[in-house]
């Protein structure tokens, strides 16, 4: 089976984090590694996502990769930087 890396551009995103991380959390077969690319937020979005991925990490019996990284404000900048963290065979590109 295919490793598969997904990233997440958000930008403001604070209330959708909460359920975009449960529901990735709840995937299964789970993927390799999620790359959440914040844009230059100016809500809670960066803390929300730190948290849940020092959380997640602490708590990671499924083995996922999470990274957080930012980059300027821009879809496809977003995709591409995450993109070159990347370390999956399959790439999914996730818009919130």
């Amino acid at each position: 089976m295919a490793t598969v890396s997904i990233i997440i551009p958000v930008l403001n995103e604070a209330d959708n984090l909460p359920l975009l991380f449960d529901n990735i959390n709840r995937l299964n077969p789970n993927p390799q590694q999620v790359i959440v690319v914040d844009g230059g937020s100016n809500d809670d979005s960066i803390d929300i996502i730190q948290s849940f991925i020092n959380e997640l990490i602490l708590d990671n019996n499924r083995k996922i990769d999470w990274q957080m990284t930012e980059s300027k404000a821009g879809r496809a900048l977003q995709m591409n930087t995450g993109a070159a963290l990347a370390t999956g065979e399959v790439l999914l590109n996730l818009l919130v």
